[in-house]
């Protein structure tokens, strides 16, 4: 039988106290020889050939077109006009710039294609391998709201997904036109989000992908970008990944957001209001629309942000979904109150935009930095165009906004609360919001205290997270967080009452009253779970609780 490898982690009612369990990690003899095998690869070969070999039959496809159908005419085509030195097919992404399209938002993907012996759960043994070229049109004109993204997508998963994109800064990356084929080697430890997602057993089938923003250009014409020999290879003799570390924290009642999402730094995560009538246009004389948000803990690295949109509801305005993450980015008109964590301050931004789709809020009214970001932030409507903004600790701040922006600004009108890490560094990265109180508006005046929630309040509507589970509603009922690190393939939680009972085994923490914790990760890096009470380990000789022992095991519990 195969011995447990363990991390183990000790609760008492009154404190909490670190424990670690020895582990033994055999050498791999000196005479082992690496060696690198492909695990997966595309080579675009013959059609019939390929046809046969794929999932569904196709070589790849346009995968997304942010930009609306037929704009860029995207195309994907398998050709040999600019095959590669080993003489295969290569794929022919092409798209057309033109004084007309404007900014273009698009992607394409491969097929789906199984992946085989890739055993290896440590990020550091895959390398992802592929030649391109550029003909046409050189790519000088890249980045803007969303920056050029390749990489793989994992187990039928998408670019949103967190499957370890790869994000390309600049043009820079790309080979200039007519330059011919350039190599590139990516190692799986240098993707900007998940590598776990890419592994075993959540790893097959592949697809590689390439995704770009482009605004609008000034070099007009077709692009053509070409593709061969891609491939993900294994090391077979890579050092073992480090063992996850388990920490216990204390959980107090709060709204937690977190960065759950590392696909994109711009990517948000969190709520929207369920109603509708949230605007402060045509308000009562003498009863101003007050907007109060309550942080309780925001220990954040620095350009984390909480943007705060009030929005018209305009969502399908331009193509754009409802209520969904990109609501923002789509929709005509917004108001955005946006609070950025800095270095050793807060910033706030009160920015505006109207019939100006796809852009960021441009137009700054109002500017502060305020010492804290811990506290309440109060922002109150005088009259359609006047108000202030308070921060913690801090006096108002008045802005007046433009008559005829003002205007566009009636109800219907939601509120959307979102949290983005804005750099790698955010990813996995939480607030605690502690309430929300508006006031005086035409719809439905919400009070809600998060601190006395045992569940999230019918308010609010969680469809404007890229990702479910980013917002956590933590109770009374729900003591304490377990979190560790990542990679963690084969382990598992265990827990136990007392460390001296030699005949109670290790049981799952849902082995103790049938609920299961749910464990979610956060970034590319974390793992978390709320434990219930009901998930606390008790004496099955007496049913007392007085101490517990958390642990990862591998294998994990089968009990």
């Amino acid at each position: 039988m195969k011995p447990k490898q363990t991390l183990l982690q000790r609760i008492c009612i009154t404190a909490l106290a670190i424990g670690a369990a020895a582990i033994a990690i055999a050498l791999a003899p000196m005479a082992t020889r690496a060696q690198t095998i492909t695990v997966w690869t595309d080579d675009f070969q013959d059609a019939t050939l390929f046809s046969s070999n794929s999932i569904d039959g196709t070589y790849g496809t346009v995968s997304w077109n942010f930009s609306g159908a037929g704009i860029g005419n995207p195309m994907v085509i398998i050709t040999n006009d600019l095959p590669p030195t080993n003489g295969t097919q290569n794929c022919a992404f092409t798209f057309v710039t033109s004084p007309t399209n404007g900014a273009l938002n698009f992607g394409w993907a491969t097929d789906f294609l199984p992946a085989t012996n890739n055993t290896s759960v440590n990020p550091a043994a895959y390398t992802l391998e592929f030649d391109m070229a550029v003909q046409g049109i050189s790519l000088t004109n890249l980045g803007g709201y969303v920056g050029p993204v390749l990489g793989l997508f994992g187990n039928y998963g998408g670019q949103y997904n967190g499957d370890g994109a790869e994000i390309v800064p600049s043009a820079a990356y790309f080979p200039g036109a007519g330059t011919g084929y350039q190599h590139y080697s990516i190692p799986f430890t240098n993707f900007a989000s998940a590598n776990a997602n890419l592994l075993p057993p959540t790893d097959s089938p592949l697809a590689f992908f390439i995704g770009f923003y482009i605004p609008a250009a000034t070099n007009y014409g077709t692009v053509e970008i070409d593709l061969a020999n891609i491939q993900v290879l294994m090391n077979t003799n890579t050092a073992p990944p480090p063992l996850p570390t388990l920490t216990i924290l204390p959980a107090t009642p709060e709204l937690r957001l977190f960065a759950q999402n590392s696909a994109a730094t711009y990517n948000e995560e969190g709520f929207l209001s369920v109603d509708q009538n949230q605007s402060w246009i045509g308000s009562v004389a003498g009863h101003p629309p007050t907007y109060s948000f309550t942080y309780k803990d925001w220990n954040t690295v620095p350009g984390f942000m909480n943007v705060i949109s009030f929005m018209p509801n305009n969502y399908m305005q331009n193509g754009g979904p409802a209520s969904s993450p990109y609501t923002v980015y789509y929709a005509s008109n917004a108001l955005q109150l946006t609070i950025t964590k800095e270095t050793s301050s807060f910033v706030a931004s009160l920015d505006w935009r109207t019939n100006a789709p796809i852009l960021n809020s441009t137009n700054n009214i109002l500017l502060l930095t305020n010492s804290t970001g811990i506290g309440t932030w109060i922002l109150k409507f005088t009259d359609d165009t006047d108000g202030t903004l308070t921060p913690p600790g801090g006096s108002p701040v008045a802005f007046t906004l433009p008559a005829a922006m003002a205007a566009q600004f009636a109800n219907p009108l939601t509120i959307f609360s979102g949290i983005a890490p804005n750099s790698t560094a955010g990813y996995g990265q939480y607030i605690d919001m502690s309430g929300i109180s508006i006031t005086n508006v035409a719809g439905v005046n919400e009070q809600d205290d998060f601190t006395k929630d045992a569940s999230l309040n019918a308010y609010w509507d969680l469809g404007f997270s890229v990702d479910a589970g980013s917002v956590v509603q933590v109770s009374t009922n729900t003591p304490f967080w377990l979190t560790w690190t990542l990679p963690d393939a084969g382990y598992g939680l265990e827990t136990k009452n007392s460390l001296n009972d030699a005949v109670t085994p290790w049981y799952s923490p849902a082995a103790w009253n049938g609920v299961t914790p749910v464990t979610t990760k956060m970034g590319f890096s974390m793992k978390w779970t709320l434990m219930p009470i009901e998930c606390l380990p008790y004496n099955l000789n007496d049913g007392s609780f007085d101490q517990g022992y958390f642990r990862l095991s591998n294998p994990p519990p089968t009990q």
